[in-house]
């Protein structure tokens, strides 16, 4: 399984992001790594989509699946 903080639930060593739109969500999971730059600081840094717990489905609101929770997310 994946190594999580206990604390507060996501895989150690991540980091979270909040996008200002869907729209450039979806252009950094599409383009799977950013090049991050502060200072003299330049990262290259792969983005995994992570799903909360309880949390329902984006598309659908549980309608298709009894309102069980998503778990788990696919990038593709």
């Amino acid at each position: 399984g994946i190594d999580t903080d206990p604390e507060l639930k996501y895989p150690k060593g991540a980091g979270r992001v909040a996008f200002s739109n869907q729209q450039s969500y979806i252009a950094a999971i599409s383009a799977r790594f950013v090049q991050l730059q502060h200072g003299d600081i330049d990262k290259r840094v792969e983005v995994k989509p992570y799903v909360l717990d309880d949390q329902l489905c984006d598309e659908c609101a549980g309608a298709r699946c009894g309102g069980k929770f998503a778990p788990f997310f696919c990038a593709n």
